[in-house]
């Protein structure tokens, strides 16, 4: 297995708007070209060629409603759902990438942005992750490069959605605690949907937005952490000083992430 990385944002913002297609397309552009989408669609099926900003943003203009089809006269009803946006890469740098929609019925779901890539060194990976926590105005973003050492440590059962697709959803950040002191997943409609409780883990370089507000110590951060850079919608931080180090001393970056999550998360981490 090759070493890859992955950005997984979450966030409540319309990531289904005119403009955010052509938006994605200079952000990812503006750090590296090589990055840039050839093929996208819906569903699994890339079947449309992009070679200019106008090309990606047109799919934004598709219809991309759910449909279902009445038995009895054909007569097609929407879901409400959308398909969101799927597009890659075959050539160096080869990635691929999605947007996930918010449910159907419930205004407070999430959205969500996954980007795969292979690893390169020259890739200004951190500047592409900053980029796209501030466009989608993020209310959780990882960035992370997963290397064999890493991945033989997960359990492939409890852990193979983090290896795919990283942390995304706000499921993996909200819980509530029942009569019985055990935490469960909020429903859909639940007004604390958008209050951030908990952090799955930290990879290398973690957003916090503002949903994560007194979930953290940012002072003791600050402290701890590397390229630390604080804006008024949230935190950005990497637990080492390059993506790199996950690779060269995977041992090193996991006492690193370890003593970051102590000194920060106080009341964030909970044992399983």
């Amino acid at each position: 297995m090759n070493p890859y990385i992955i950005i997984a944002l979450t966030t409540y913002s319309d990531l289904n708007a005119d403009r955010f297609g052509a938006d994605l397309f200079s952000a990812i552009g503006e750090v590296e070209p090589r990055l840039l989408p050839q093929k996208a669609g819906w569903l699994g099926t890339l079947s449309r060629d992009v070679k200019t900003s106008e090309d990606f943003a047109s799919l934004w203009r598709e219809d991309r409603q759910i449909y279902t089809s009445e038995r009895r006269g054909g007569t097609r009803r929407t879901t409400g759902g959308i398909m969101g946006v799927e597009w890659a890469r075959r050539s160096a740098i080869k990635n691929k990438g999605k947007i996930v929609h918010r449910g159907v019925h419930y205004s407070n779901q999430a959205e969500a942005l996954v980007l795969h890539a292979e690893w390169r060194e020259r890739v200004d990976w951190l500047k592409l992750f900053q980029q796209l926590c501030l466009l989608t105005r993020a209310a959780h973003g990882m960035m992370h490069l997963f290397t064999p050492e890493e991945i033989a440590e997960l359990d492939p059962d409890d852990r193979s959605l983090y290896r795919r697709e990283g942390f995304h959803g706000q499921n993996a950040f909200t819980y509530s605690i029942d009569s019985y002191g055990t935490r469960r997943k909020l429903g859909p409609g639940d007004p604390n949907m958008r209050v951030f409780r908990q952090v799955p883990d930290l990879t290398w370089a973690t957003w916090l937005g503002t949903n994560f507000n007194e979930q953290y110590d940012l002072v003791s951060l600050k402290s701890t952490v590397a390229n630390a850079t604080e804006t008024k919608d949230g935190f950005l931080f990497t637990v080492t000083d390059q993506l790199g180090d996950v690779l060269r001393n995977f041992a090193t970056f996991q006492r690193r992430r370890e003593l970051v999550k102590a000194n920060g998360f106080p009341k964030t981490f909970f044992p399983e």
